[in-house]
């Protein structure tokens, strides 16, 4: 996926919101999930709310890709171990 710019986001954001409103009659700024994030004092307020609700996911994943890493880590040294053992042994 190409990266945009805080401001083209923030557009597509603007565009949507109009959409969405004029099919419902009513304005939707402050009906979607990533409002909970919103301060409208900044510049690009949907943009950066936006940005904001979708961190959480992404940080989810790289946590549980390190874990993953680790667990994997661990095994490996967990093998060697017990190779190691068993070629003392043998001597």
């Amino acid at each position: 996926m190409a990266k945009i710019s805080v401001t083209e986001l923030q557009e597509k954001l603007d565009v949507s919101k109009w959409t969405d409103s004029e099919a419902k009659g009513m304005d939707t700024c402050g009906e979607y999930d990533y409002c909970k994030f919103c301060s409208k004092t900044e510049e690009n307020p949907c943009a950066n709310a936006f940005m904001k609700a979708e961190k959480p996911a992404v940080a989810k994943k790289t946590s549980a890709k390190k874990s993953t890493e680790k667990k994997t880590t661990e095994k490996k040294t967990t093998a060697k171990r017990s190779t190691s053992k068993k070629s003392v042994a043998k001597n």
